[in-house]
């Protein structure tokens, strides 16, 4: 997918992709059983020839995608887009090495707000999870998850709300440790920080998708050599099969809730989202609508999304330094349509 100046979402249909095309690459032409598994020291074996592979190979990918999501698609494009017009990403390779992975933003014409240096600094971990929703959507449409999905998955979406609940072991310049300074912290009510964490917690023992991504990765995959697994979904009635999900996004007044809603019938799918403050913070509510893969023709197919939101105001600044004021009535809708050629 090709959008001038990049995004997020961008970011993550082509990283998806690219994952796909490695995934069936893989699986086409690299050996999954290099021993006879006639024997127990076979299968042993294999099981160990599937792990390496899997930990110096998939594992790399896998952080290297999540870095650029996070650092380029994320914190490096919302910094251009306050300014920042020199912004550039430092991504760390191998995942071990010294540099991790840093966005420098450069010097800025004028004045940011607020709302965008909270927008920056948590740019990184809105791109992941809209990596991480993407996945959890195609992977229903497809009715299955290959184990290298299931790996990205697993880093984009648990970076977050690991990062919450760890908030006390890790470095002041990271994310998190950023937002609950001048989120939650700033609110003079610490306490805040514990339903931060519960919220954290729940989400990640909720979200179905963590538990199908381990089980593909570590028994369908390094056990029995498996790539792909299906995805169950709850019937409703007929065709019609129903699965919930529960996130959270941090937004610059608050952290929101997030209830989705997916419905699949025969290959469509479609998600009801909605959302609204936590921690009392502020007040906002929203609710999202998209259908995926509307087909029209035999090589066509469509993504329809409308969106309704009711929300404080977000402030930012032009490069002559005059205050523009964005959805002042804190009233919003958008619609977006993607299409696909097949």
């Amino acid at each position: 997918m090709y959008e001038k100046g990049f995004s997020a979402h961008s970011g993550a249909e082509n990283l998806i992709a690219t994952n796909y095309i490695y995934a069936t690459i893989d699986k086409k032409y690299i050996p999954t059983n290099i021993f006879k598994e006639k024997k127990v020291v076979g299968k042993l074996g294999n099981m160990a020839y599937r792990f390496a592979k899997f930990w110096y190979i998939d594992f790399e990918l896998s952080a290297w995608a999540f870095r650029t999501q996070h650092e380029y698609f994320g914190h490096t494009v919302r910094a251009k887009q306050a300014g920042y017009y020199d912004a550039w990403p430092v991504i760390g390779y191998p995942y071990y090495s010294k540099d991790k992975g840093l966005t420098y933003r450069g010097e800025r014409i004028g004045y940011s707000s607020v709302h965008e240096n909270k927008l920056i600094n948590s740019g990184g971990n809105e791109a992941n999870s809209i990596l991480a929703e993407n996945i959890f959507a195609k992977s229903l449409l497809s009715n299955r998850i290959l184990y290298q999905q299931s790996l990205l998955y697993i880093g984009n979406n648990t970076y977050q709300s690991l990062g919450i609940l760890l908030a006390n072991n890790i470095s002041d310049i990271h994310d998190i440790k950023y937002y609950n300074k001048y989120i939650i912290y700033n609110a003079n009510e610490e306490k805040l920080q514990k339903q931060f964490e519960t919220i954290a917690l729940i989400e990640l023992l909720t979200d179905p998708l963590n538990y199908f991504s381990l089980y593909s990765i570590f028994k369908n995959y390094i056990y029995e050599g498996k790539h792909e697994t299906k995805i169950p979904m709850l019937r409703i009635g007929g065709k019609l099969r129903y699965l919930p999900d529960f996130r959270y996004v941090l937004a610059p007044y608050s952290p929101e809730l997030m209830y989705e809603n997916y419905f699949r019938f025969d290959k469509k799918l479609l998600r009801i989202t909605f959302r609204h403050a936590a921690l009392t913070l502020h007040k906002s509510f929203g609710i999202t609508v998209k259908l995926y893969n509307y087909s029209i023709s035999k090589h066509f197919s469509f993504d329809s999304q409308i969106s309704y939101w009711d929300q404080p105001e977000i402030k930012i600044y032009n490069d002559s330094n005059e205050k523009i004021v964005f959805d002042e009535k804190g009233l919003g809708l958008a619609f977006i349509q993607s299409t696909y050629y097949r």
